[in-house]
Formats: C-alpha cells, structure tokens, sequence
C-alpha cells in the first residue's frame, strides 16, 4: 500500500515466480486494487476479466483529476495512476478508454472546464487568427492565442517529465491528432483561391481525378496530350 515499494515488492514476487527481469508491466499487473467489487483484484485479473468496472473505475478518476472544484488529496490517486498506465499498455484495452477521449476535460489554468476537442479546435485556429486577423475579434484572439500557448507547453514537455497522468494523454491525444491531419490529404477549395486562379485550380483538380480514375491511359502518353485529351487548353495550365 506504499507507492514507494510497490514495483519493487511486485519485482520481488515475480522473480520468486521464476520471472528473472520482469517487466514494468509485468510489475504493475501485480499490483492490487484497494476498494470496491473487486478489492484486492490485480490489475492484470481486471483486465482480463471486468474491462468495464476498471474503465468505471478510471473514468472516474480522471473526473477527480479534473475537477477545478476538488479539494484536498484524492483516495488512492497512485493506484489508479498506476492502473491507468497498466491498462494503456494493452492496445486492445486503451482503444475501450480511449473512445470517449474528446470529451475528457483539460482542466488547466484558463482553459479548466474546456474539453480535450475545445482545445484542440481553439489550437488549430492560431494559424487563421494570424493569417486573417480580420475575421477575428480582439477577445477570440486572446483566447485562441492563450490556448496556443497552453497546449504547446505540453507538446514541448518531455512525456518522462510529465507526472498528470491527464496531461500524459493530453499531449498523445494532440500528436494523433497532428499525425491524422498531416497524413490526411484533403481537396484544394477553389473559392479560397484569388477569383483569376479559382478556374486554374479546379481546372488542375478535373484533371487529377480523371488521371486517377482512368487508369487506361498509357504511362509513357505524353503529359500535354493527357491534359488536351480531357478538355483542358494549354492555356489554363500554362503557369501550373
């Protein structure tokens, strides 16, 4: 029941098992939980067994973590970390916790009844707000550059230096949603183009699906004729 030699306990027990170098998974699945239905359960008898009661469990826990109003020191807040971390190192088990994972709320300064997605949202914004200021107020500016800087505090935070185990997921939930949106490759819009370019840009868009859904065509076809083969003149790609 004492954080500090909990791991090493569960170390001890796993190599009189015959578990020479065990894991820090391994270390944490022997762990116990302290209360409820299942008191005295280890974490690795949860997952297997009651996914749902350990998600009620965590669900909870980062409800406490996040609650501006909370006083005082939560009960058993390490186990529940570690319990956390133990469940998240099982793919299968983190995509159950992970499905409501928009909604958890970041509760830090400014921003504590803001949602994971809110900030999200407000983060993206900062490029526009910079680039079209005009479309803007003072009072969305401040609060979208205020986010900003929140966010990037913990995506430049080393994860070893980060002790929330919310904000752990916080910074996760931020780079996939980074690495969702530089491997996604959407269609240009023609009308946030100059009105000279707009016809150029939809023009060279007509053509790339044509290229892709005619497959046909033979590769060594020469570039010009492809394009004068789809309706589209020298004269609207001259430029491209």
């Amino acid at each position: 029941m004492s954080q500090v030699t909990a791991l090493t306990h569960a170390e001890k027990l796993l190599q009189a098992e015959g578990i020479h170098v065990p894991s820090r998974q391994q270390c944490l699945g022997k762990l116990v939980v302290p209360f409820g239905q299942h008191e005295h359960a280890p974490f690795r008898w949860l997952v297997a067994n009651d996914v749902g009661y350990m998600k009620y469990i965590l669900d909870r826990h980062r409800t406490e973590v996040t609650n501006p109003q909370r006083k005082g020191e939560m009960g058993n807040q390490w186990v529940k970390d570690y319990l956390t971390e133990y469940a998240e190192s099982f793919p299968q088990v983190s995509v159950v916790l992970e499905a409501n994972i928009d909604r958890c709320i970041y509760g830090q300064k400014s921003f504590e009844d803001h949602t994971f997605q809110e900030m999200w949202e407000l983060y993206c914004q900062y490029s526009s707000q910079k680039d079209r200021p005009e479309k803007f107020s003072n009072e969305q500016r401040e609060v979208i550059q205020k986010a900003h800087s929140s966010v990037k505090r913990w995506l430049n935070t080393p994860v070893t230096h980060i002790t929330s185990t919310q904000m752990k997921r916080f910074r996760k939930y931020i780079y996939d949603k980074e690495q969702q949106r530089l491997t996604s490759t959407p269609r240009c819009d023609p009308s946030l183009w100059p009105s000279d370019d707009a016809e150029l840009i939809a023009a060279s868009q007509s053509v790339e699906d044509s290229l892709k859904s005619q497959h046909s065509l033979s590769a060594s076809q020469p570039l010009k004729q492809q394009l004068t083969s789809r309706g589209v003149s020298s004269s609207q790609t001259s430029g491209t």
